[in-house]
């Protein structure tokens, strides 16, 4: 990506865009507003972009804010305290068909990790039944992944006990301690469960939903027209985040380690390679029309949205083709 300071309008794929510059010689500011606290390893390239001087190459100053769970993230964007929201689908859907003018901005994690960690009397997904597993929060992507899962092998999800406990991090110390059954967790965090003889992975969510859509980058409607060329600026400059830590893993891994100080040792190292290796992260941010039409048509089923909703009504695919035109 050749290194600009100042970015000029936005041309859409289609159409010309009519956008405002970035202040000459300002910073101009946003807040991403994360759906997990402590931040999840899945998202750290957010801190990658920030760390190696990405966003100020781009003219922008960023605030990184980890929240609680994406539909406290997605509540507080949408009271416009933040300009992006890293959050799901289900809760960025519902609140879209709620009424809410969302769009989605970018997509650097379409792919599912989560794997279903859960005690070794539990022998399959379907055996859930009557047991509890603990979840971000009722409602939240960490809870739709495995009642999906549970449902698609026969099982019954309204027969599970769905216990909020926060991020990752709080489900696996759950599991651990035994005070669940299971959780869904990031691979990263599964690991660190799997040395622990009484547990075992009891399902993937990769293999199992394939074209779900797993983490979205939005902003709200009036922000995507007023603030175009910054957010161009943001996608190219997380994007720039994204290739540069799946090719330098062991850098990106110090840089998680700043940003999760309390993991055990080479956790947060573990985390960046596997992600590199996996090529885990999108290196545009360009949501495909097959994850969308998947992701959409399976929330109608569940009865989490009613209607089927276009994808050239919500994705800003034109800010992030001009974005790639800048990497």
């Amino acid at each position: 990506m050749d290194r600009r300071k100042f970015l000029g309008s936005v041309a859409g794929a289609a159409s010309a865009i009519a956008a405002p510059q970035l202040a000459l010689g300002q910073a101009s500011k946003l807040s991403v507003l994360l759906g997990t606290a402590p931040p999840d390893p899945a998202c750290h390239y957010y801190y990658y972009a920030e760390e190696k001087g990405f966003y100020k190459e781009q003219g922008l100053e960023v605030e990184i804010k980890p929240i609680g769970a994406e539909t406290m993230a997605l509540r507080a964007l949408l009271a416009n305290e933040g300009d992006v929201a890293w959050c799901g689908g289900i809760s960025t859907l519902q609140a879209v068909g709620a009424g809410s003018k969302l769009r989605v901005l970018s997509c650097f994690t379409p792919k599912l990790d989560y794997l279903v960690v859960g005690q070794k009397s539990i022998d399959s997904l379907k055996g859930f039944e009557g047991h509890s597993m603990a979840v971000s929060q009722i409602g939240a992507v960490s809870q739709l992944v495995p009642r999906l899962m549970i449902e698609g092998k026969g099982g019954d999800q309204s027969k599970v006990q769905w216990v909020s406990v926060g991020a990752s991090a709080a489900r696996l110390q759950s599991v651990i301690a035994r005070r669940v059954d299971g959780a869904p967790m990031n691979s990263v965090f599964a690991v660190r469960a799997l040395k622990y003889d009484y547990l075992h992975v009891i399902g993937d969510a990769l293999k199992d939903l394939p074209y779900f859509m797993y983490t979205w980058d939005v902003c709200s409607a009036e922000a995507a027209q007023k603030k175009q060329a910054q957010y161009v600026a943001f996608i190219a400059a997380t994007a720039k985040g994204c290739r540069w830590a799946m090719d330098n893993p062991k850098e990106a891994g110090a840089i998680s380690r700043k940003v999760l100080p309390d993991l055990p040792p080479g956790e947060a190292e573990y985390a960046a390679d596997d992600f590199a290796k996996k090529k885990f992260w999108h290196p545009t941010g360009l949501l495909d029309h097959e994850t969308w039409d998947f992701t959409v048509g399976t929330l109608i089923k569940l009865g989490n949205i009613k209607e089927r909703m276009k994808y050239d009504d919500i994705v800003l695919a034109d800010l992030v083709n001009e974005a790639t035109k800048k990497g």
